[in-house]
Order: C-alpha cells, then structure tokens, then sequence
C-alpha cells in the first residue's frame, strides 16, 4: 500500500549567493501550493550566514570557492556546533515527511551531510535531491547513487513534475532516479517567498524573478544548457503580472532576471518590454542579456523606458578568432554595434571576460586589449575577469577534452592585470570583487582556522 506524502519541507543548505531569496525555493513552493501540497520552507544558507564573521562572509559571496564549500560544514560544525546541531534536530523533527534538497555545486558537501545527518536522526523521513548539481552530474555521465545513496529519490531536470508526482503518488510509483519531464512554463504560478520574508536578506527592496529558461546558444566552456532541455519563455502579460503584484503587495521595486538570458526570443521579450511601458509602474530591473545581431535598436530604447538599469554581457573575448573557438555566436563587430545601441539608449551595462581559453595566444590577447581601447567611450563597466575553467559538462568537455593548449596561469593572470588596467585608463569601471575571484577555484581553506590556503 502506498504512503501518501503530502506534505513537504524544502532546504536550502550553504553555500548560495545569500543577498537575495533563492529563486528555485520560491518557484517550487509556489508550483506545489497551488496543486494542494503542504510546503515549509527553510533556508539554513541564510541561517548560517548570519552567525559568521565578516570575513566568512566576505568568501560565502563568492561563486566559485569548492575547497570552501566542502570544508563549511566541518568549519561551522567546529565552530558553531549549537546551530548546526539545532538545525539537524528541528529538521528531522519537523512534520513534513518529506524532506527535499535543492543541491548547488557550492552546496553539495553540505547538503550531503546534513541530510545524512537528518536521515540517522529520523531514518522514517523521505528524502528528496534535486538541483543543477544532481542534473550536471547525471549529464556528465557520472554515478549519483553512490554520492545521494541517503535518498529515496533523485529528481534530474526541471523538479517540478516529478516532485509533485512523489507527493501525491507514493514512493512505489517512481524510480530511484526520475529524469523529470519540463514543465509547460506559461502556466506555472508566480515564485512565492511568502515563507521566507522572515529571513534578513540584505537586499530587503528587492526579488530574484525569472521569465524564461534554458539557452538558445551552445557556448563551448558552459555548462548551463545542460540543465535544461530547450529554451522557453513565459507569456510576456504574466510575467508583468507578477511583477505588479510583488510592487503592490510586498513593496518590491527591483527585480533581478535569473535567466540565462532574457532576449532569447526577440519577439515575445518586445512583447514584455511594451507590456511593462504600458504599465507606467516605477520598477527597476536588470538581467543577462546576450550579444544578438538581428535585435533591433529599438528594443533598447523600450528596454530604459521599460525600467531597465542594468544589463550583464558576457562578452568573454575581443578577440574574433576566440569567441569563433569558443562558440558564442556573434563577432566583435556585433559586439560593438550592440554596444553602440545601448549607449545611444542610455542603457548601463557590464561586460565579463574569460581570458586563457585553450588556443588562445598573445595576439589574440593584445585584439582584446585594442578591442576595449577602441571602445572605452560606449563601455561603462568590466564586471568580471576571470582565468578558463573547465566544466564537465560544458560542450569542449564532452568532445574528448580540450582543444589547444592553455596558456600558462602566471601568463593568463598578467593579462587579467593589463585588461583591469587599461579599463582604468580608459574610464571603464571595474569590479573589484569578480577580477580574479574564481582563482580561488583552486585554492584551498582550513576548517580550523578559517583561512584561505593559496
């Protein structure tokens, strides 16, 4: 006979980026609300986050740190072992009984361990994996069961069918790992953070929204298109519903586009852009945008006049023969005509840059380097600078490895420094924080100490 399990609590362990909600959280509880399921919500990354030193903070923000994010549950256990402990209790005595893991690779030591932990503590509760870490693994071709043995359920994909199909259904109608089928997104309800507005995220005026998902392109080094099986987006009225109902409801003026990027398709985004000027309300938002050719100039005067204040570009190379390599769909000639436009609009953006792809050479370097020289009066801001990761499961992974030989890291940084410099230079802003900071990508962290080992 099967059990019925209708009720639910979501977690989100450490670490996640903490000065927003976390957007899956809220869009899984708002989904599983709305066909009847019992849901709770608890976000131990915030928790945590509040009872650390400013220094432990300083590292918790960064993106890319896996020496950090699999020594933190050690350090905090170290540390802080009431809180720890407090959280292992109250989640294995909450009465949900289900218990469900949205695992980030940032997040998956510590979501290992704590549900282990919860798991020997109440061996009855059903516990649920989920998240872009269990979806890249599946895809990368590598065991999950070993890693998630404690689960009585791997959900790989877009959770939210599957998930729901668990709770209403009993543990006798799923498999042990269920590759979830996407949902029809145009009918999915709103994200709803109703259970976490009693957390102190910094960014109090603000909400993490989303209006479509996956990506239309292939870019060579991302990983991100694994995640999801097509590119979709929400009907445009929808997504302007939702954002009339956080500024009239909850005092929301800024929103922040999760997506991977919000002009996938020109027309149903111009569709948006017209909706929110029509709506005259006084709301703020930014979002990743990419370099596209055939999107008219238009679009960026609606995009300021729609409230748009900032846009991320991952522009990643100046360098013709390298966004070629890396696949990004559109030349350095696009990238300034696109440029171009949004100066003319008014629009602020930030461009991020990858530099010591494999091929790439010290020609390929200095075109760079020209290529923001030429364009410093239309470049406000270099977001990001960074050194080549490789990721299991980006396209140059799966086709037997890489291609051309990277240069050397002492190299690479040298032409991080110059880039940063010749922005400064030229009058671009710069980022601080995101130049250099997935170097820590291989550096280490000592539990004990609480200090970075380079």
């Amino acid at each position: 006979m099967n059990e019925s399990k209708n009720s639910i609590l979501l977690v989100q362990s450490p670490r996640i980026w903490p000065r927003l909600p976390p957007l899956g959280m809220a869009a899984l509880y708002g989904y599983l609300r709305a066909n009847g399921i019992d849901v709770s919500v608890m976000d131990v990354n915030q928790r945590l986050y509040q009872v650390v030193d400013d220094s432990i903070k300083q590292l918790w923000e960064l993106p890319v740190y896996p020496a950090f994010s699999r020594a933190l549950w050690d350090f905090l256990n170290r540390h802080h072992p009431q809180k720890t402990e407090s959280l292992i209790e109250e989640i294995a005595g909450h009465p949900a009984q289900v218990i469900g893991f949205s695992v980030w690779h940032s997040s998956l030591h510590f979501s290992v361990s704590l549900a282990q932990a919860v798991k020997l503590r109440a061996p009855e509760k059903r516990i649920v994996a989920g998240g872009p870490e269990v979806t890249l693994r599946y895809r990368a071709n590598k065991d999950i069961t070993n890693i998630f043995s404690f689960a009585d359920l791997i959900i790989v994909g877009e959770g939210e069918k599957a998930l729901l199909n668990y709770l209403t259904n009993g543990a006798d109608a799923v498999n042990k790992i269920c590759v979830s089928d996407p949902p029809e997104i145009r009918t999915l309800p709103a994200p709803d953070f109703s259970g976490l507005k009693s957390y102190p995220y910094r960014y109090s005026s603000a909400l993490p929204v989303w209006m479509s998902r996956g990506c239309i392109r292939r870019c060579a080094f991302c990983a991100e298109h694994t995640l999801t099986d097509s590119f979709r987006m929400k009907n445009p009225r929808t997504v302007v519903d939702e954002l009339q109902h956080f500024y009239f409801h909850d005092g929301i003026s800024h929103f922040v586009f999760y997506d991977s990027l919000i002009n996938g398709d020109l027309q149903i985004f111009e569709e948006f852009l017209d909706r929110m000027v029509q709506s005259a309300l006084p709301i703020k938002w930014e979002g990743q945008v990419l370099i596209r050719r055939d999107m008219p100039s238009r679009l960026f005067v609606k995009m300021k006049q729609a409230g748009c204040y900032n846009m991320f570009i991952g522009l990643e190379s100046g360098s013709n023969r390298i966004l070629k390599l890396m696949r990004k769909g559109f030349t350095t000639e696009d990238a300034t005509r696109f440029f171009q436009y949004a100066y003319n609009a008014g629009l602020h953006f930030e461009v991020s840059m990858i530099l010591g792809f494999p091929g790439e050479q010290e020609d390929d370097f200095r075109t760079t380097i020209r290529f923001f020289q030429d364009n410093a009066l239309i470049i406000p801001k270099l977001a990001q600078a960074n050194p080549y990761i490789e990721l299991e499961a980006s396209p140059i992974f799966r086709e037997n490895g890489i291609r051309g030989r990277i240069p050397p890291s002492q190299v690479v940084r040298q032409w991080i420094t110059e880039l940063v410099e010749t922005c400064r230079q030229n009058n671009i802003a710069v980022t601080p924080a995101y130049i250099n900071n997935l170097t820590l990508y291989e550096a280490g962290f000592d539990a004990v100490s609480g200090k970075v080992v380079m």
